[in-house]
């Protein structure tokens, strides 16, 4: 083939390619814009989220509050409680004041133990309601 055959074969296939190329950068330029839309809705959504999950752990821990007050209050001293000394669970409850304090104490019906198993977690004015304190003995 002559030179000048070459170069004009040669011009066609650059302009080919260059075209080609055009095509490319244009696509290439429709999914940058369509990926940078998304990205922008994304980020948008991804703060939407972000707000909502902030609110619903308020919420939770708002819950959680009110539940552990409820849990405060109904609860109570198991008058079955373990006995330190012997291991049964036959007792009942009796209470004492120490220190100007309020306590309710286990005794145990088997060996006669007394023991203090938990200080009333319901408030004082519940205990003392729930639990009365016991009379003074007889001749002492």
């Amino acid at each position: 083939m002559s030179s000048w055959v070459l170069a004009i074969w040669e011009r066609g296939v650059l302009v080919r390619r260059v075209k080609r190329l055009e095509t490319l950068f244009a696509r290439w330029q429709s999914l940058y814009e369509m990926v940078k839309r998304s990205n922008q809705e994304l980020i948008a959504e991804n703060r939407r989220c972000g707000q909502q999950i902030v609110e619903l752990e308020t919420q939770h821990n708002e819950l959680i509050k009110a539940l552990q007050h409820y849990e405060d209050a109904e609860k109570a001293i198991d008058p079955n409680a373990k006995c330190p000394g012997c291991g049964h669970r036959k007792g009942h409850l009796t209470s004492l004041f120490v220190n100007e304090e309020f306590r309710v104490v286990n005794n145990c019906e088997v060996c006669g133990m007394t023991f203090v198993s938990a200080i009333p977690v319901a408030g004082e004015e519940r205990a003392r309601t729930a639990f009365q304190p016991m009379p003074p003995k007889q001749g002492a």
